[in-house]
């Protein structure tokens, strides 16, 4: 997808756009769906939210936004996403602790073969921005958007290294973190 601006872009998640946004409401789509199902492929857990509903509970979150430009969108869809996944855990444990059964909230990170709790991240993350947000922004956008660490650096507008000193920074220090409360 090319470098559509704000107003593009929320015409078409508007339904404003006409023909020539709905080509581009289907790449946008797309590309939602093809992150989600990235996000899925890591759950450790079986069967948690459907591609389809993680996509379309996405898409209800970013409904009526404005953005700066593409990155300024998939950095708010990654956002989006993850909170989805996050109120989908809480669902799961609640469900799970009312049956009496044991909790499993986690996914597995790309390339990474142990499973990580979404709610820990979730609050260890959320622990990080209050102290360096552009490094936990780093971590939203990578792990729960999908995004390289290139599309990244051209989200958040500060170079590669910057990029890479960030997520090997938040890396280590939500490692560090969620070990510390198991």
């Amino acid at each position: 997808m090319g470098q559509e601006g704000s107003g593009t872009i929320t015409r078409v998640l508007n339904g404003e756009a006409g023909p020539e946004g709905e080509r581009l409401y289907e790449r946008v789509y797309d590309e939602l769906r093809a992150i989600a199902l990235g996000q899925l492929r890591r759950e450790g857990n079986g069967r948690g939210i459907e591609t389809t509903v993680l996509v379309h509970e996405t898409w209800l979150k970013l409904a009526g936004r404005r953005w700066d430009n593409r990155g300024h969108f998939f950095g708010s869809a990654a956002r989006a996403m993850r909170q989805v996944l996050v109120d989908e855990a809480k669902r799961r444990k609640s469900r799970r602790k009312h049956a009496g059964v044991r909790t499993a909230t986690t996914i597995v990170a790309p390339g990474d073969p142990d499973p990580v709790d979404v709610l820990a991240l979730d609050g260890a993350l959320r622990e990080l921005e209050g102290h360096d947000p552009r490094a936990a922004a780093v971590v939203t956008l990578r792990y729960f958007g999908g995004l390289t660490m290139n599309e990244v650096s051209e989200t958040l507008d500060v170079g590669l290294r910057t990029v890479e000193r960030d997520w090997t920074h938040a890396r280590a220090w939500l490692l560090e973190r969620m070990n510390a409360e198991e």
